[in-house]
């Protein structure tokens, strides 16, 4: 059995995140928006009592003064123009909030529920073209690298792919300069001609080629945040 938990800001408070989404849209010249509504979605796969369900709610999900919940149905009905768009993380992504989620019903005392999903809905009311409802989801209410927009149909509690293991080994030793500033860009390693050149020379003492995740590593020790 799966519950959604649906968790948005009273409509006497005011919406922060909604407000500004509002005011990164005129950053795209999209100006036909009037409100953006934004909501916490909390999907939890087990067996719930209603009672249990409240418990998880206004013991740990909402904040009882500023927020309302809703079970297995939308907070806020869309109405007219309005756009509905739910964006939650890819299978496989770590969410910590799902995490400290688990772990504060556990600590309830209620251990039925199996899984926790989490995800953002927003609702924006203006007339939208699709290209522009592209651009804000794109742009602006998700990181297309972990996350994507909930299809209708679609299984919230998929299963990650199985992972296969594979050694990769990065031709490095005879690379030429072009070659090696083609294997820091195409990686994302962000190292200029020097490091790589240092890096090649090291391997060349060793008198093998580096596998990927080793020049992973040295691009992370040497970028600009570890450094610091």
């Amino acid at each position: 059995m799966i519950t959604k938990i649906e968790i948005g800001i009273k409509p006497e408070f005011p919406d922060v995140e909604g407000q500004s989404i509002l005011a990164r849209l005129n950053d795209f010249e999209i100006t036909s928006v009037s409100r953006v509504r934004s909501f916490e979605i909390y999907y939890m796969m087990g067996e719930l009592s209603s009672e249990e369900i409240e418990k998880i709610c206004r013991a740990l999900l909402i904040d009882r003064i500023t927020q309302n919940y809703a079970v297995n149905e939308p907070l806020h009905a869309a109405q007219g123009d309005a756009w509905e768009i739910e964006i939650t993380y890819n299978a496989g992504v770590m969410d910590p909030v799902e995490e400290s989620a688990m772990k504060g019903i556990r600590d309830l005392g209620i251990t039925t529920v199996e899984r926790i999903k989490t995800a953002r809905k927003y609702h924006i009311e203006g007339e939208l073209t699709e290209e522009q409802k592209k651009i804000i989801a794109e742009k602006i209410l998700m990181n297309k690298l972990i996350q994507h927009a909930l299809q209708p149909g679609e299984k919230i509690f998929s299963q990650s792919p199985p992972y296969h293991f594979q050694k990769k080994i990065v031709e490095l030793l005879n690379a030429s300069d072009e070659e090696l500033m083609r294997l820091s860009r195409e990686g994302q390693l962000f190292l200029n001609l020097v490091e790589m050149k240092k890096i090649q020379q090291y391997f060349r003492d060793l008198g093998r080629n580096p596998t990927d995740v080793e020049l992973e590593t040295l691009a992370q020790t040497w970028s600009e945040h570890c450094v610091h």
